[in-house]
């Protein structure tokens, strides 16, 4: 199967190019801009989404699920059908996404820094213009 990996831009705030493995399932179409911010998230969709945007704070460094239907933590409960889902995680370095449907990519990582980064997100991987 050929794979498309879209090149990393770097953003303020971000550092290093990501770390991207491939799997193969249906892909949805989808285009966002995701923001690491300290002990949360903040996600703008632009086009695949039931939403526009969204954004939450936890008392420490939380995971996140993303799809179509919105963005959650990982304790909520996610029933409704979706063309892709993906888990955003903070790590020592940075974030971690990992793929659970939708997507060429089955995980990607990119560095931040103490401050919030931003990178745009599609079912290709870490893509896109300039924010």
């Amino acid at each position: 199967m050929k794979t498309l990996i879209a090149s990393l831009i770097l953003f303020s705030g971000c550092a290093g190019a990501p770390a991207v493995q491939t799997h193969s399932s249906p892909l949805a179409s989808f285009s966002m801009v995701v923001t690491a911010i300290p002990n949360g998230w903040a996600v703008r969709c632009d086009s695949g989404c039931q939403w526009r945007a969204a954004s939450f704070k936890c008392a420490d460094a939380c995971d996140a699920n993303v799809d179509a239907n919105g963005l959650v933590t990982v304790s909520t409960p996610r029933i409704e059908p979706t063309a892709f889902s993906f888990r955003l995680a903070h790590t020592n370095s940075g974030v971690l996404a990992k793929s659970q449907i939708g997507t060429a990519w089955k995980t990607l990582t990119w560095r931040c820094g103490a401050e919030a980064c931003r990178v745009r997100i599609d079912a290709q991987g870490v893509s896109g213009d300039a924010l």
